[in-house]
């Protein structure tokens, strides 16, 4: 009976081991697989701030470009707005020029009829019959 004894106590004690490495091995297996989804998570973690990263490189740059590009429009808008108002300067200019050498004109016409008046009577004008009124000194005598 000794013998069935410890072959019991064998077969009990293999039994155990057996159970013992088993639960072993799924713990292994869960620690394992704990790990690789830990590594699956830390991966995909490093891929979502990636992209993260790069989503806000392409907006803020895409800001800066969105910025250079109203610069422009309002450079160009600028420019636009300078140049109708020197046009419209000019055009005013212009407008105003013709009418100001229009105006002259009518005034020079009046004042040629005085000075045609003046000769007739200043004697000093006709030097051809009296050579001493041309003499600017209203005296006529000459030093």
């Amino acid at each position: 009976m000794a013998t069935k004894k410890t072959a019991k106590k064998a077969a009990k004690k293999t039994v155990k081991k057996a159970a013992a490495k088993r639960t072993i091995k799924k713990a292994a297996a869960k620690k394992a697989k704990k790990a690789v989804a830990k590594k699956a998570k830390k991966a995909v973690a490093k891929k979502m701030v990636k992209k993260a990263a790069k989503k806000t490189a392409r907006k803020a740059v895409a800001k800066k470009a969105k910025k250079a590009v109203a610069k422009k429009m309002v450079k160009k808008a600028a420019k636009k707005t300078a140049k109708k108002a020197t046009k419209k300067k000019v055009a005013k200019k212009a407008a105003a020029k013709p009418a100001a050498r229009a105006k002259p004109a009518k005034k020079a016409a009046p004042a040629a009829k005085p000075a045609a008046a003046a000769p007739a009577a200043a004697p000093g004008a006709k030097t051809a019959l009296n050579p001493a009124a041309a003499w600017p000194f209203p005296t006529g005598s000459r030093p």
